[in-house]
């Protein structure tokens, strides 16, 4: 989750390593991880993922599940 939030804040690979204390290996490692979970191709198709699972409502089932 940290290295989608930092990539979503705009930072390239290198900047990401760099911030978590990691290797760029490990980064772009973690993003083609990401990106099939995701099932993307790309950073921008990850971060308009990411963002429409923040703006999602919860279901009527999920409510109270907490």
């Amino acid at each position: 989750m940290e290295v989608v939030h930092l990539v979503c804040m705009g930072l390239l690979t290198k900047q990401v390593a760099e911030r978590l204390h990691i290797s760029e290996f490990t980064v772009r490692s973690y993003l083609k991880t990401i990106y099939c979970k995701l099932g993307v191709r790309s950073r921008g198709a990850m971060v308009y993922a990411y963002a429409q699972s923040l703006s999602r409502k919860p279901r009527e089932d999920e409510v109270g599940a907490h």
